[in-house]
């Protein structure tokens, strides 16, 4: 608290505040307001993500743009936002046709390149260090509300493939019965299209490691080591290479994704 008997600093003081506050008072939703210095709400989502104005508060204004402007096209939009608020509040409340990266039967995932309409917030295209759609945080979105962006047109994705691609691995790896080939065909291909996703490498590891075969487990951890960033699970990946180098395969536990925490 500023104790002060000056009338002139007493007036500054609520002025100031009143300037500070403005521009994300002057906002429907304020929470949604981003720091000026990296162009406020309008242009900060090319900069950072804040996940904390995106926790499915902008379902209903989803769920409008559908029913106004794009089922009346017969389009059905691809939808950027978290998979379990897709499926509740999206589709069994709000009853909508949508498309995911990362649903498709019998696993026919959208390509690298494709083209349609697509939703997401702003959380969804900052610059990210595996999933990053920089194509269409470099567009010129056709609609915006708040921090809800609409793109039309086609774009190369192939982080949201990627993504995509690798979690579908995860899956099948975690069944009693794994499609090793298959895990092996989508993991090959996620790792073509981001090399740099550690978790690729260590998931590709672990299915070596499963079928049994040293030699591949033990060159598909060593390309994932570069990738891990500095801290303990560095260290983890060099114990699981000696582990494998070493001992009975039987006898060595496949990796933890530490992703999964």
């Amino acid at each position: 608290m500023v104790a002060s008997r000056s009338p002139v600093l007493r007036l500054l003081i609520p002025v100031v505040a009143l300037i500070v506050l403005f521009p994300a008072l002057s906002l429907q939703r304020p929470w949604e307001y981003h720091n000026i210095f990296v162009g406020g709400t309008a242009n900060a989502h090319r900069y950072f993500r804040n996940e904390g104005v995106e926790l499915g508060q902008r379902d209903r204004d989803i769920a409008d743009y559908c029913h106004r402007v794009l089922e009346p096209r017969g389009e059905v939009p691809y939808i950027l936002f978290s998979r379990s608020l897709i499926d509740i509040d999206l589709r069994k409340y709000r009853h909508l046709q949508v498309k995911t990266f990362g649903e498709s039967p019998n696993d026919e995932f959208p390509p690298a390149t494709v083209s349609g309409v697509f939703l997401t917030t702003s959380q969804a295209i900052a610059p990210a260090m595996w999933s990053d759609l920089k194509a269409l945080r470099e567009a010129q979105p056709v609609d915006r509300i708040g921090n809800l962006f609409v793109f039309r047109g086609t774009f190369y994705l192939p982080n949201a493939r990627a993504d995509a691609l690798f979690d579908r691995a995860e899956q099948l790896l975690a069944k009693p019965q794994p499609p090793l080939p298959t895990i092996e065909a989508y993991l090959k291909e996620g790792l073509l299209l981001r090399p740099s996703d550690y978790t690729g490498w260590l998931l590709l590891g672990n299915l070596y490691l499963l079928r049994g075969d040293r030699e591949l487990a033990t060159a598909a951890y060593k390309k994932g080591l570069p990738t891990v960033p500095a801290g303990p699970f560095r260290q983890a990946f060099d114990d699981q290479i000696h582990l494998v180098q070493t001992r009975p395969l039987s006898a060595v536990p496949p990796m933890r994704d530490p992703g999964i925490e």
